[in-house]
């Protein structure tokens, strides 16, 4: 059975580096991490209650809520950002230049891979599946 508290962990870490990144609203996270909305909205319930992260109407459609970073939230993005960059370090510094070479070219096209933007994705899948032969 998979522990839930290392999963709301990684759910959170997940949403932090977005949010690090811009502003965004709960669904566009949902959507972009392929997460539950309620499970989305309890996470930043959580994240809201611990000042990491403020929620407030969007100002252009004020139906639509918009999650940012307070400073804290950014303190603590910060720190989670350098503890993934020592921890990658330290793993390619054990080991021999070549093979730091390969890892680092496979992490950049697992990398790019992941990060693609979820609509190119569903575009490039609807036109592979237009032109494979039926079964």
């Amino acid at each position: 059975m998979a522990d839930k508290t290392r999963e709301g962990s990684l759910a959170e870490i997940r949403i932090f580096h977005e949010l690090g990144q811009l502003p965004r609203t709960p669904g566009w996270l949902s959507c972009r991490l392929n997460l539950d909305p309620g499970y989305v909205t309890r996470i930043l319930k959580t994240m809201e209650a611990c000042r990491y992260v403020t929620i407030d109407p969007w100002q252009n459609d004020r139906r639509q809520r918009v999650v940012t970073l307070t400073r804290f939230g950014r303190d603590v993005y910060r720190e989670l950002r350098a503890f993934r960059e020592r921890l990658a370090r330290n793993t390619l510094e054990a080991l021999p230049q070549r093979q730091q070479r390969r890892l680092i070219r496979a992490m950049t096209v697992i990398e790019e891979v992941l990060t693609r933007d979820s609509l190119a994705n569903l575009l490039e899948r609807n036109a592979e599946a237009n032109l494979s032969p039926p079964s």
